[in-house]
């Protein structure tokens, strides 16, 4: 159809080209109607191409959409032949599961008829072995009430052996407690013999602090009498005379200071050997 096609316009034109050539050389006023004809034989040459593209795209989608449908086709075919092979199998299945049901219900029935038969062998030899079975419960029972006697012997027995053990705990207890106490009276005997050595060492300190401080107490007073004595001849005077003019009254003044500091001390120990007394009797107490 193309080969026609390119055929038909090259023979159109070399038909035409010396017609034309020849009005052209023979008529110039024939340019018009040559000029017509031409763009008519443009329009049919356009309208042929245009028809032939038209057709080919029309053939090129119409190959497309059946090789389209073609493949579809495949597809649901195989599809099919798969499905149609899933159902053989399952039907294959359920053959062999029908002929299984038949195999097992023939066997259950012929168990049945079995199981009939070894019923009444079974009842035959129950029938016997209850009545030995009664024979041996009332043995058995007689048994049984002999080992309740034994039970309720031995309950008593139980309860009086925990009783025993409640005694035996309850004195372990006391001699655990009376170690205790005998671990705090040791205890408290040794803090006493150590309270006790102290007070014997704070008396021992305390006479000696005495020892030492009577020649200050003797001077002591002997200062305070002598002060005494000049306040009531010089009525006053004459003590601003000598603590302006000579330095022996400060000298004398230091003495009491260092006797009421060792009697404030003095003290102090006698509050303490006092505490320590009070705690001794108490602990003795204890």
């Amino acid at each position: 159809m193309t080969s026609a096609l390119g055929a038909s316009p090259a023979d159109n034109n070399a038909g035409d080209q010396p017609i034309d050539n020849q009005q052209q050389l023979q008529s110039p006023t024939d340019d018009f109607h040559m000029l017509d004809k031409s763009l008519v034989v443009v329009t049919d040459l356009l309208l042929i191409a245009n028809e032939d593209r038209h057709s080919d795209s029309s053939t090129l989608r119409d190959s497309i959409f059946l090789d389209d449908e073609l493949v579809l086709t495949k597809a649901k075919l195989a599809e099919m032949q798969r499905v149609c092979t899933d159902l053989d199998f399952q039907v294959k299945q359920l053959e062999a599961a029908k002929l299984l049901w038949d195999v097992t219900r023939l066997a259950m029935d012929f168990q049945v008829i079995k199981d009939k038969d070894a019923h009444s062998r079974i009842r035959n030899r129950l029938e016997d072995e209850l009545i030995r079975a009664s024979h041996a419960a009332k043995f058995f029972r007689a048994e049984a009430d002999k080992l309740q006697d034994q039970v309720v012997a031995k309950d008593t027995r139980i309860q009086e052996l925990e009783a025993q053990v409640q005694l035996l705990q309850n004195k372990n207890d006391m001699n655990l407690r009376l170690k205790q106490l005998e671990a705090q009276v040791h205890q408290l005997t040794a803090t006493n013999r150590t309270l006790i050595t102290e007070n014997h060492e704070l008396k021992v300190h305390q006479y000696e602090l005495q020892h030492d401080l009577q020649p200050v107490q003797r001077s002591s007073s002997w200062n305070l009498f002598n002060q005494n004595k000049a306040t009531s001849k010089a009525k006053g005077v004459v003590l601003l005379k000598k603590s302006t003019n000579s330095p022996t009254p400060t000298k004398e003044v230091q003495p009491t200071v260092k006797s009421s500091a060792n009697l404030e001390l003095i003290r102090m120990l006698k509050r303490e050997l006092d505490d320590n007394k009070q705690r001794d009797s108490i602990d003795a107490w204890y």
